[in-house]
């Protein structure tokens, strides 16, 4: 893959992840248990891909990365670590 379509696959996966986790979270809210737990399975299976494309794009130099290594990654593990203690 070239880099182009990495940022462009890893643009969809965060939006796909942050809408798995604030519908999770919305669920949640309305006392939807099992499709709060879906949602939240889908949002960390996007989290996860996204952690594969950052790794594949820490790969083709820093500069592609740096924002989502030092910013995005921990803000999604918080956001993720929140989420699953409260629902």
């Amino acid at each position: 893959m070239t880099t182009g379509s990495l940022l462009a696959a890893d643009l969809v996966i965060a939006v796909l992840a942050a809408a798995g986790w604030l519908g999770g979270g919305a669920a949640s809210a309305a006392r939807r248990r099992p499709l709060a737990l879906g949602l939240a399975a889908f949002a960390l299976l996007a989290t996860l891909a996204r952690a594969v494309t950052i790794i594949a794009l820490a790969r083709t130099g820093w500069w592609f990365a740096a924002e989502k290594v030092l910013i995005a990654a921990p803000l999604s593990l918080a956001g993720m670590t929140l989420h699953l203690m409260y629902s």
